[in-house]
């Protein structure tokens, strides 16, 4: 009874990626109104990264008003990607004054693939470190204490990436996304000798259980696999329970 309840309330909260995620709406500002205009930024990157931003924008939706801060970025990029031919190639983006930051606000409009979120990860890292002092996506979300504790067999463990690699994920949530993807990651590089059904401890942010089961939510499992995949829910619903127990314990003394 106690776990349906925390389902139910899992359900209920599904707001809870979105107080993680920092979803900027602002519109992207035309650099051709600023009095800087001959001033640029150059972006290094692979080739492979380049090509991953331009599928990026091709994906997204330009409003009209749009085009031409979407073009001072796209048309750079793609003249670059049809120039380099090796995917490591370095090869430089260069963008006028606003661009990195009109950059970063398209592609917060993006999907990827949960398996790429590291690529993008790395990429946006990259953008970032050309914007001003004053942007928004300057502000890193503060690192969340790892108190929630999760047990999970070596099998498990590469059932929950496999889920995760294959779920469709928003740009805004990769942060979320990476604190439950990389303990999981590390833990199955350091355990490949490991008993597979052996239970290891795996310590994650607070929020950690209820955003996996919401991840968890998108995906869609052959039957073979439901009993694993119960277990594994079973497993997160009881970490949920510990957290909130140890929580109200500590409110109590």
């Amino acid at each position: 009874m106690q776990k349906n309840s925390v389902m139910q309330n899992v359900v209920k909260n599904t707001f809870i990626l979105a107080l993680l995620v920092v979803i900027i709406t602002a519109l992207p500002v035309n650099a051709s109104n600023s009095t800087h205009i001959n001033k640029q930024y150059l972006i290094k990157m692979s080739l492979q990264e380049a090509q991953i931003i331009q599928q990026l924008l091709q994906q997204v939706e330009v409003g009209t008003q749009e085009v031409d801060s979407f073009l001072e970025i796209y048309t750079p990029l793609e003249q670059i990607t049809d120039m380099a031919q090796a995917p490591a190639e370095e090869v430089t983006l260069k963008l006028p004054k606003k661009g990195p930051q009109n950059l970063l606000l398209f592609m917060q409009r993006a999907t990827i693939p949960g398996g790429g979120a590291k690529q993008v990860e790395a990429i946006i890292k990259k953008v970032k470190k050309h914007l001003p002092k004053d942007s928004p996506f300057k502000k890193s979300p503060k690192a969340e204490a790892k108190s929630a504790v999760l047990q999970l067999t070596r099998q498990e463990a590469q059932l929950v990436q496999q889920i995760m690699d294959q779920i469709e994920l928003a740009i805004p949530e990769i942060d979320p996304f990476l604190a439950i993807y990389m303990p999981i990651e590390q833990m199955l590089d350091t355990s490949q000798e490991a008993d597979p059904t052996k239970e290891t401890t795996l310590r994650l942010p607070i929020k950690a259980p209820q955003n996996l089961l919401l991840f968890m939510r998108r995906a869609s499992i052959p039957g073979s696999q439901a009993k694993q995949i119960h277990k594994i829910i079973d497993k997160l619903q009881h970490a949920i329970i510990q957290h909130q127990h140890t929580t109200k314990q500590q409110q109590n003394e």
